[in-house]
Parts: C-alpha cells; structure tokens; sequence
C-alpha cells in the first residue's frame, strides 16, 4: 500500500503541462488509476491501452507487432530482444515519443537496431555449441519473464537455469514467489545466496528455494554451493542440445564468462 501511495504521489506532483505514461498491463498500476489526477497515457498488450501491441507474434530471438494508438494503427515495429517484457518496454518508449511527437517511422526504426542491454537476455556466447546467455533478473517477476522469453528462444533444446538467489532477507520474504517463478526451466540449479550488504540469517540459503520450487512439482533442481564443482558439473553435461541462462544481481555472470571464454581458449 506503501509502495502505490508513493507512486500516486509522486504521479501527481507532474506538472500541469506534463503527462503520466501508465502500463495497463500491471495489476499494481491498474489500482491506483483512480487516484492519479493528472493527465495519462496508457499502453500495454490488454485492450484498452491507448498505445497498444496487436497482432504479436513472438519469434526465437524477438518479435512483430502492430502498434495501435487510440484505436488507429500506426504501424508495425520489430524487436531484435526477446520476451513480453520487451514489447511492453517498446511501447513505454512509443508512448513517450507520442507525447514528444516523434514520428512513428523514425521510432520503429530506432526500437528495430536496440539489440538489449549488458546483462539483459545478453548472449555471452556458446560452449560446445550450447548458447550461453546471461541476465539480471533476481525477483519472481522478472525470473519468470525471462525464462518464459528464454523457453521460447530455446525451441526444442534444452533450458538450464543457473541461479543466484540475492540478499538473504529478499530469499526468505519471496521464497514462496520464487517457488513458483521456475516452471520454464527444464532444468533450474540454485547456487548460494549472494549477500551484498548482509549479514545471513539463520536457516535461510539457496536450499530455501530448491525446496520451494520442488514444492511446486519441479523435480530437475538442485543446489550448488561450490561453484567449481558446478563449473564442472556444466562442463560435463552441455551439448548442442542446451541453452544456459544464468540469472542473478550478483556475480553470477562470471560463470557465464568462464564457460564461454575456456572453451574459445
């Protein structure tokens, strides 16, 4: 309740000449509609958003679709980065350029070049033909996004997810969320937690969450304290056949590196 006054507030300090740009998509933004007194602009794949995706087909590494403003089509935009999630980033942006009266040719051919953003769905490269991609997703939300974009991508190959849980207090708030945010994963390996700035709390680590994603009848997880023996255990299964992702706000992209710049030496 906190976190939406805030969002309420903070909307409705835009001044009088200004816009807010609402994605109609999120639960959370659909509730505080109501309050915000300013003008809006909304977009989203829902009808109903004023600047909307239609037509969406997804493919392997991005997606097409129609860009509808207020009803009237605009045209269409490809995306060269994979997921719901970017085509919903794409029509924050459309949305934004609508306000500033940018033409509609000159977004589409902007969003069409953006090939992502370090650590974002960011293809590190591959080891014995597995492609190796590394992203910073470290909560529920964002893992499930991005390993429904990185299934799709996988096609009928195989998706390993390694993750590391961040923060032991984020672990223990979210375990029940995180359970259930690997579904996509044909195989999900937890490392340790990565702590940042804290200190562990008794009875929380990475086993948290391997019980509670086994909890929601994920049988192919398990937990991997010592990263050499992981790296080595990755070494000895990837084929042609799978796809990695490594997820976490830590370090775990390193691992990523590892594997990709071994198998280039």
């Amino acid at each position: 309740d906190k976190v939406r006054d805030a969002f309420i507030a903070f909307s409705n300090k835009v001044p009088f000449y200004g816009c807010v740009i609402l994605g109609m998509d999120d639960k959370q933004v659909q509730m505080i509609v109501p309050e915000i007194k300013r003008r809006m602009l909304t977009y989203g794949m829902a009808p109903g958003a004023q600047v909307l995706a239609r037509k969406v087909k997804l493919e392997k590494a991005g997606s097409v679709f129609e860009v509808a403003y207020k009803g009237k089509k605009l045209g269409t935009v490809k995306l060269n980065v994979p997921g719901r999630f970017n085509i919903q980033n794409a029509l924050a942006s459309i949305a934004v350029g609508i306000e500033l009266k940018i033409p509609f040719k000159a977004m589409a051919s902007g969003l069409v070049k953006f090939h992502g953003a370090q650590r974002r769905f960011e293809i590190k490269g591959s080891y014995k033909g597995a492609t190796v991609i590394d992203d910073y997703a470290h909560h529920p939300t964002a893992v499930s996004e991005t390993l429904r974009a990185a299934k799709n991508y996988a096609g009928s190959r195989k998706l390993v997810v390694v993750f590391q849980p961040h923060l032991f207090s984020r672990t223990q708030l979210l375990r029940d969320k995180f359970g259930k945010s690997f579904g996509d994963a044909d195989e999900a390996i937890i490392t340790a937690i990565y702590p940042s700035r804290e200190k562990p709390i008794p009875g929380v680590t990475g086993m948290t969450l391997v019980e509670a994603i086994r909890e929601n009848g994920h049988v192919q997880v398990m937990y991997a304290e010592d990263k050499g023996k992981l790296l080595d255990y990755l070494k000895s299964q990837l084929t042609e056949k799978h796809v990695l992702l490594t997820m976490g706000a830590g370090d775990i992209w390193k691992l990523g590196n590892d594997l990709v710049q071994k198998h280039k030496g």
